[in-house]
């Protein structure tokens, strides 16, 4: 009995004992507690965000190949903006006029730009006697990688005999807008001598047209007198060394001078010139046949007598044999 008593004591007692160190421990536990909580409430918007941070770099390096794409594309046009207008002043610094040993202007001339078919800005120049008194008008083509720039000598040729003269830069060369000497098609540059020849035809309304070509000009220019709005706006063509026989991947490159509508063809050949008739020692020579051609042209139309009804547009072509 006694033994029952004493374990009965031993049990409450240690029980007694230990209740009252649970109450004194419940408050820290249910402190730790709340903070926990508090913490937790605290991490999840904080990991939110995190993943927020996280998805904006992985969306920024998504992106970041069209983003570097449109930032070389503007860099690209930077350059070329800026090619162009090193180019625009190099061709306004060319000498275009000529002056006599009295220092008397031999002719006027002025430069311009004027917009092509894809508005962008093409270099022009035009030369015309001092005098009024106007025979035609030539306008000069030139060739692939070539610029207006440099037909003054022909231009002062023309002048002297009384022909007013025009030339236009193709897109990518001279003084033009475009990437350096790069023709998309040069069916651009028929397109665009269509547009240049209506805006001299508007400024000199009764004046005589001839339209020249070098080279693979003289392949555009044949390839737009070939449209009847353009071939009845001429009195004539003239070619120097056309590329007519050779056959790259562009059709318009190709022997277009059988297509050509006109009966009056003149061809002459130069035995042992170069490819750049216009700039051998014999350039005067050579000057003189197209104005010699020319002047016959404009005979031939006085004739006629009836300016209103069309005469074949002539055809004169220079080769080198």
């Amino acid at each position: 009995m006694s033994t029952a008593v004493e374990m009965e004591q031993l049990t409450s007692g240690a029980s007694n004992r230990i209740i009252p160190v649970l109450k004194i421990l419940r408050f820290p536990l249910i402190f730790i507690r709340s903070m926990i909580l508090c913490l937790l409430v605290t991490l999840f918007p904080r990991r939110r965000h995190s993943q927020r941070v996280v998805a904006a770099v992985e969306n920024s390096f998504a992106a970041s190949p069209s983003a570097a794409k449109t930032a070389r594309r503007r860099s690209v046009w930077r350059s070329e903006e800026e090619d162009t207008l090193r180019r625009r002043a190099l061709a306004e610094a060319l000498d275009m006029g000529f002056e006599t040993g009295d220092g008397e202007i031999q002719c006027r001339w002025s430069t311009s730009l004027f917009f092509g078919v894809r508005r962008n800005a093409l270099f022009c120049r035009s030369w015309f006697p001092v005098t009024d008194e106007l025979k035609g008008i030539l306008i000069i083509i030139h060739g692939l990688n070539e610029h207006s720039g440099r037909y003054v000598q022909f231009a002062k040729q023309l002048t002297s005999c009384k022909f007013g003269v025009y030339a236009m830069d193709w897109t990518g060369h001279g003084g033009s807008d475009g990437l350096h000497g790069y023709v998309p098609s040069l069916d651009h540059v028929v397109a665009d001598t269509g547009a240049f020849l209506e805006k001299i035809k508007s400024e000199n309304p009764g004046v005589p047209l001839f339209l020249f070509g070098h080279s693979t000009g003289g392949a555009v220019v044949l390839k737009a007198a070939s449209y009847p709005y353009i071939e009845e706006m001429l009195e004539g063509i003239v070619m120097t060394a056309p590329a007519l026989h050779v056959k790259p991947a562009h059709p318009v490159i190709a022997d277009l001078y059988n297509e050509a509508a006109s009966k009056v063809k003149d061809i002459k050949l130069y035995e042992g010139f170069l490819h750049d008739l216009l700039f051998e020692p014999e350039r005067e020579e050579i000057g003189q046949d197209i104005i010699n051609w020319m002047e016959k042209r404009l005979d031939s139309i006085a004739e006629s007598g009836d300016r209103s009804r069309r005469i074949d547009t002539g055809v004169l072509s220079f080769s080198r044999s």
